[in-house]
């Protein structure tokens, strides 16, 4: 069984099918916790915290993977943000 847990609300998304894992895990984010913003943008902060902090420590074998959980979640922020309603604007006679 391979999993891999969410960054933003903790989920752990599990599958047989390694292949298949990060689908699971960007469909639950798509349809899950992907619609809260403010979580969205920090997960992605932490995580490009942490992959700075492999680069500079040399640990380098992390990177790719942290560089697409990034990509997916730029990804849900930006249709998180399409979804969020917007303001009305309010015309003032005078």
């Amino acid at each position: 069984m391979e999993s891999i847990a969410c960054p933003v609300c903790g989920f752990i998304a599990e599958t047989t099918d390694a292949a298949r894992l990060r689908t699971v895990w960007a469909d639950h984010l798509l349809g899950g916790c992907g619609d809260d913003v403010a979580a969205i943008t920090t997960a992605i902060e932490s995580c490009v915290e942490e992959r700075q902090e492999l680069w500079r420590s040399g640990l380098t074998d992390e990177v790719r993977s942290l560089t697409a959980t990034i990509d997916l979640l730029w990804e849900a922020l930006r249709y998180a943000r399409l979804a969020e309603p917007r303001p009305t604007s309010t015309k003032q006679s005078g």
